[in-house]
């Protein structure tokens, strides 16, 4: 019996040195990070010449890095980190894992739209929906229209998207909805409009009447685009604010509904810029 429990206590966990009387135990080979589910060195594996573990399961679950609390899929911390060679991989070995969605619904298409083609292509050879909305109803095509990346909007644009033209052909965008065809989003099209002008004016460093009448150019599609839904927010009552246009601001303000909540958030934000005697701010009053 002595001896079942001396062989007993062999096997479980520490031994006593009868010398130094110190706790030790036998040294085992670390196993590598991926052996360990849900513990996994992230970065770690996102170096290209970290071999991916053969179980996808072990990748999933591993949401989050350092000082980031949201959860991302694995095959989305891969494109936003902007490693290539590690998507291949998963592409390859773990094509499951390109399924995965984050907490608001975007898959790893949504992240890799505001990242280039580099990205993009490879998930749609891998046979990602170009057509699958996230939560809030945004397509992958609304990622790349938000930063701009004309490539990859025409890559990912629906036939006859009417958002995608404001990037891709202005003019028809104008025509269209000026015809009383509706944006996807009428409001980040607003949006979209109005900071063209403002970029195109602040370029040219044009100030008074030029910048009106740059800002007139603009007066019928503004009006147009806030009767199909645009909202009036604060932060895009001040870039019209900066373009120092009465007859853009009436139509910004006087077209469409305005809530009174959103009147008074105009309002506040326009008392806390540099001008509150803007034409905006008057029209607020």
């Amino acid at each position: 019996m002595a001896n079942n429990e001396s062989k007993g206590g062999s096997k479980r966990g520490p031994q006593r040195d009868a010398s130094s009387q110190k706790t030790w135990s036998r040294s085992a080979p670390k196993r590598p990070a991926h052996s360990r589910p849900n513990k996994l060195d992230l970065n770690l594996l996102l170096k290209s010449r970290t071999p991916l573990p053969p179980n996808a399961d072990a990748l999933r679950g591993v949401h989050a890095l350092p000082g980031f609390k949201s959860q991302i899929p694995f095959a989305a911390w891969c494109v936003r980190l902007g490693k290539l060679k590690v998507l291949e991989q998963v592409i390859a070995k773990h094509p499951q894992l390109l399924r995965e969605l984050g907490l608001n619904g975007r898959s790893v298409l949504h992240t890799a739209a505001s990242k280039g083609l580099v990205f993009v292509t490879p998930l749609l050879e891998a046979g990602l929906d170009s057509l699958a909305a996230d939560h809030d109803g945004l397509l992958p095509v609304d990622m790349a229209i938000k930063s701009g990346n004309k490539a990859v909007v025409r890559v990912l644009a629906p036939a006859g998207d009417l958002d995608s033209q404001v990037l891709l052909d202005y003019p028809e965008f104008v025509r269209r909805v000026c015809e009383g065809e509706a944006p996807r989003l009428p409001t980040r099209a607003l949006a979209a409009v109005v900071r063209k002008v403002r970029l195109k004016v602040d370029a040219r460093d044009t100030s008074g009447a030029s910048r009106a009448a740059e800002a007139s150019k603009i007066v019928t599609l503004v009006a147009a685009l806030r009767k199909l839904g645009a909202r009036p927010e604060p932060a895009l009552a001040l870039e019209v604010h900066a373009l120092r246009s009465e007859e853009l601001t009436r139509a910004f303000m006087t077209h469409g509904e305005m809530s009174s909540a959103e009147r008074s958030a105009i309002s506040e934000a326009l008392a806390a810029s540099s001008d509150p005697s803007s034409p905006v701010a008057c029209t607020t009053r």
